[in-house]
């Protein structure tokens, strides 16, 4: 559910608990975030953004990831002047096959990002 851009801070507010109390739904599990980092970013700027975000289970398996992958690739050949260099993942079980899949395909010469899991998130999280 979009906040419309002309809602004043008071209706933010007002959705927001709405959603919270799951009037518009169900509240996900977890929400897993794409956020992409730019190399030579001016002076002051920062080199990190949030570019999409996907409510979901806990360790949902989903084509998430992939679908931010191939948007950043395309946006990559449109700008002519950038690359995609890695994907980063939590290293859940439920995202091996996808990043087994990559580092294939890397190493088969049909990508060029490698995957790069987080081994150490079951750790953290248990």
């Amino acid at each position: 559910l979009p906040i419309n851009e002309d809602w004043t801070d008071n209706e933010v507010v007002k959705f927001l608990k709405e959603c919270v109390g799951g009037k518009h739904g169900a509240q996900a599990g977890e929400v897993k975030i794409a956020v992409i980092s730019l190399q030579d970013t001016p002076p002051n700027m920062c080199p990190y953004f949030p570019i999409a975000g996907n409510p979901q289970t806990i360790n949902e398996s989903n084509d998430f990831g992939d679908r931010v992958v191939t948007a950043c690739i395309a946006a990559a050949k449109q700008d002519g002047n950038a690359a995609l260099l890695n994907q980063t993942t939590d290293g859940v079980s439920c995202e091996v096959a996808w990043n087994v899949k990559t580092m294939l395909d890397y190493l088969g010469g049909k990508c060029n990002h490698v995957p790069i899991p987080d081994t150490n998130h079951n750790v953290k999280s248990g």
